[in-house]
Formats: structure tokens, sequence, C-alpha cells
């Protein structure tokens, strides 16, 4: 096996809940603050009065010793069960699906490399449960329709199989990488969620005014080109605005007032360029 685990059992562990970081390598907060709930737990400070809890604060060993994004394929887009790839990061998707098929709920928890937003993605667009789960998150800004927007035989990340097995998710990005603040962004959203799920005895935080953006347009990265100018997560374009050329000048141009979710001006082939949210 190449994940280490912690599970807690309580005497009544009909449900399970999981929480996972360090997918990405060169992603620390959610690491630090997973292992310092495991001191609390080992150390009696915090105890499970229901339910199983398995932590997992450190998915991709290798790429976290090294540093990096990843060894040899992104971990995020791995968890397709079709997939045939024997790459070290398919080895691992192999055992975090174990894990997440036998799960009810879990949580995900990322950073950002340099913008500091802190957003979240869940599972379902409207759903009361998952909606009040959510928002003790503390985090406003909710991304829904992530999934919808991926074709069928596209490579998987951990909140597309959680969906597929029916297992209620939730994703956080707590703020840029070495944010100092971003371990207390991931560590709040972990204790408000076991509160909210009745694991452990908190006084949970709700968010009241969350609002959810609705991604229905992905830009691959499928030839050479670059952005018209500097984006930013959030950026308004007016339609038929330019936002990217290729190399031959054909254009990419949004087709109605939107806005710019997740640029990356950095990304490989066949990697995701940005994402839009239309009618702002």
């Amino acid at each position: 096996m190449n994940i280490n685990s912690y599970t807690y059992e309580s005497w009544i562990p009909w449900h399970k809940v999981l929480i996972l970081w360090a997918i990405h390598g060169n992603e620390p907060c959610g690491t630090i603050a997973i292992q310092k709930l495991i001191s609390q737990l080992d150390s009696w400070e915090i105890s499970l009065k229901s339910w199983m809890l398995t932590l997992i604060p450190i998915c991709n060993q290798k790429a976290h010793d090294l540093g990096q994004r990843q060894t040899e394929e992104n971990l995020n887009r791995m968890f397709n069960p079709e997939n045939k790839s024997d790459s070290y990061e398919a080895t691992l998707a192999a055992e975090i699906r174990e894990y997440i098929e036998n799960s009810d709920y879990m949580l995900d928890i990322h950073s950002l490399s340099w913008w500091d937003s802190t957003f979240m993605f869940k599972s379902e667009f409207w759903n009361n449960e998952l909606d009040e789960y959510a928002s003790t998150m503390w985090i406003k800004e909710v991304i829904s329709w992530w999934n919808e927007i991926y074709q069928e035989n596209e490579l998987r990340c951990t909140d597309d199989f959680a969906k597929s097995c029916w297992v209620k998710w939730v994703c956080i990005e707590c703020g840029q990488h070495e944010d100092p603040n971003a371990p207390i962004v991931a560590y709040d959203a972990i204790i408000n969620s076991l509160t909210h799920l009745w694991l452990i005895d908190w006084v949970a935080a709700y968010q009241s005014d969350m609002y959810q953006l609705h991604m229905n347009t992905l830009i691959l990265k499928d030839k050479e080109w670059s952005f018209a100018k500097i984006r930013k997560h959030w950026d308004e374009v007016k339609a038929w605005e330019v936002i990217a050329r290729y190399q031959d000048w054909t254009e990419i141009n949004a087709v109605e007032d939107s806005l710019i979710l997740l640029p990356k001006h950095w990304a490989k082939k066949g990697e995701e360029r940005f994402y839009l949210w239309i009618s702002v």
C-alpha cells in the first residue's frame, strides 16, 4: 500500500466520513490541518461521539516529498476506473478509490498556486442536506456543475468518482499554497463539518450568505494559444470580447457576458486553461 490513513471509530460507526489532503504534493496546508486533528484525536482532546472518520493527510507522498504537484501525472485526473495508466499516480488513485467507495461523506482539501481566493465545489447544485453541510465550511463562493462540463470518458477527479458512488462531497480551495491563513481555513472547515455531521461535540458555525456559481464552459489547451491579456479568477468578460488567440491568430471569444474562473496561464497541452460562468 502507498497510502497512509488514520481511522477513528465511535461506538456508533454506521456512517463513514473521509477527509483527503495533498492529492497534489505541493499543497501543504490541509496536511497541517489534518495532522493537528490527528494529534487531538490521539490525545483524546477531541473524541468521536458517532460515526467513523478516516483521514489521509498525504495522498501523494512522493510528490509531497519532492515539493512538487505530481511525479508523472496529475493524480486528480486519474480516478476513472477505466484508466489503463500504470503510473505512480494511477496506482495511488486505485487505492484512494477504495476509500471513497466505502464512505458516505467526503471532504477533499486543496490550495492554489497564485491567487488567494477561497471557494468550494460540491456534488449537487440544489440539495438542502448538502447545502447545509457545505455552509459549515465558512466559505462564501460555491461552484457547482463542475462534473457536468466534462465528457463521461475523460479522466476523472476524486469528486467525480465520489459522485458516481453516491458519496456526498465537498472540495475546498483554502487559498494560496503558502498563505499562513490557509491551514486555519482548512482546520476550521474540518472541525465545523465534523460538528455538523455529529461526529464531535463542538459548536458549528454556518455561512448564511453563500452564493453559487454554475460552471458551463470548459476551455482546454488543445494547441498553442495565449490569453489576450493577463487574466485573474473572477475577471469579467463582455459578450464577444477576445479572451485568447491561437498562434494562427484565430480567437477564443466570450459568447455572452461571463466570468472567467480558474485561469491557468501555465497549462500544458490537454490541460484546463479556464472555465466560464455565464450570466454574471
